[in-house]
C-alpha cells in the first residue's frame, strides 16, 4: 500500500499543486482508506508492548496527521516524503509478520 502512495507522488512530482492534489484526492485518498482499514483490523491483534504493535498505535495515533496530505491542508513535498517514509517502515514490519 505504500508503495502505491509512493506511485502516486512519484507519478505527479512535476505535476501543478492543483493536479497533485487532485491525483491525491481521487487516488491516494482510496489507498489511505485501505490501510486504515487494515490498521483497524491488525491493531487489536497485537499486544500494545510489542514493537509493531507499538508502530501501529503510533500510525492510529498520528492518522489525522498523515491524511493531512490528501485533504489539502499540508502540500509541502518535504513533509509528505517524510511521512511516507515512516508510513514504509510500518509497511516493512507488516510484511515481516506475514
Amino acid at each position: 500500500m505504500i508503495g502505491r502512495l509512493y506511485g502516486i507522488e512519484r507519478e505527479f512530482a512535476d505535476a501543478t499543486d492543483g493536479a497533485r492534489l487532485e491525483a491525491r484526492q481521487s487516488r491516494s485518498k482510496a489507498v489511505l482508506a485501505e490501510l486504515r482499514d487494515w490498521l483497524d483490523k491488525m491493531l487489536p491483534l497485537l499486544p500494545p508492548k510489542n514493537p509493531i504493535g507499538q508502530a501501529l498505535g503510533y500510525l492510529c495515533r498520528y492518522w489525522s496527521r498523515l491524511v493531512r496530505y490528501v485533504e489539502g491542508r499540508s502540500a509541502d513535498e518535504t513533509t509528505t516524503a517524510a511521512r511516507m517514509r515512516s508510513a514504509r517502515s510500518l509497511w516493512v514490519a507488516r510484511t515481516d509478520i506475514q
